[in-house]
């Protein structure tokens, strides 16, 4: 899959982060699950690799594309998705505070998913997903044994 559209900025509104296309704001979220992932608990795959059955609601969340408009405060990097063999979105993600960012096509000014305990709100002002910080973030590429890199899905 290629990149999807391109968007304008990513916003911080109420410690809420917002990315904006065509005028358009959609909430960010995170894989909650990730922070159990980093601390060695279990891997997490990217979502190409679930299983059928879990595939169409992972599928929903997509992989938030580098953007040229950040807000100040919180610590943006980049993962290129490509490199762990993306079969769906193999582009560089956006990261805040190590935490990848997905958006919901569809569910524009930050409406709720169907999924809270899976998917959270990001927020400027989120603690690292790692125990400790982001430069220990081991460089696997999650489908090894032990605790897995910053290349996670879904």
């Amino acid at each position: 899959m290629t990149q999807p559209e391109t968007f304008d900025s990513i916003t911080s509104r109420n410690g809420q982060l917002y990315a904006t296309r065509k005028g358009k704001d959609y909430a960010l979220f995170i894989y909650t699950p990730l922070q159990q992932a980093y601390a060695g608990k279990y891997t997490v795959t990217l979502g190409c690799r679930w299983s059928e059955y879990n595939k169409p609601f992972v599928k929903q969340y997509v992989p938030m594309p580098v953007v040229a408009s950040l807000p100040s405060g919180p610590k943006f990097s980049t993962q290129d998705r490509a490199k762990a063999d993306d079969t769906w979105y193999a582009y560089e993600q956006v990261l805040c505070n190590g935490w990848p960012l997905y958006y919901v096509d569809g569910l524009e000014n930050g409406h709720k998913t169907e999924q809270p305990a899976m998917f959270q709100p990001a927020t400027a002002t989120m603690a690292p997903p790692a125990a400790g910080s982001e430069t220990e973030i081991p460089a696997a590429l999650g489908d090894e044994t032990g605790p897995p890199g910053p290349y996670l899905g879904p």
